[in-house]
C-alpha cells in the first residue's frame, strides 16, 4: 500500500531554496512490479547518494483504472443491496 505524503523538498544540495510537496515515497512505489518503471534514478554517481524520483504522469493510467474497478464494485454492491 502506498500513502500520501506531504514533505519538504530542497531543490539541490547548492541551494537553501526549498518547499513543500504532496507525493508518494519512490521507495515504496518501486516495490510495487506493475509501477516500478515510474520510478528513476536521478544520481548516477557512486559517491552521491542515490536520489530516486517519480513520473506522476505515468502513474494516472493506474489511479484512474483503479477507480474504474472500485466503481464497478461499488455497483454492484448497490445491485445487490436492492435487489
Amino acid at each position: 500500500i502506498i500513502k500520501p505524503v506531504t514533505y519538504l523538498k530542497k531543490h539541490s544540495s547548492q541551494s537553501n531554496y526549498s518547499k513543500f510537496e504532496s507525493g508518494f515515497i519512490a521507495q515504496d512505489i518501486k516495490n510495487i512490479p506493475e509501477l516500478k518503471h515510474v520510478v528513476h534514478e536521478t544520481t548516477h554517481d557512486k559517491n552521491i547518494p542515490q536520489k530516486l524520483s517519480i513520473n506522476y504522469n505515468s502513474i494516472q493510467p493506474y489511479i484512474t483504472k483503479a477507480i474504474q474497478e472500485l466503481y464497478h464494485d461499488i455497483s454492484n454492491i448497490k445491485q445487490q443491496l436492492n435487489s
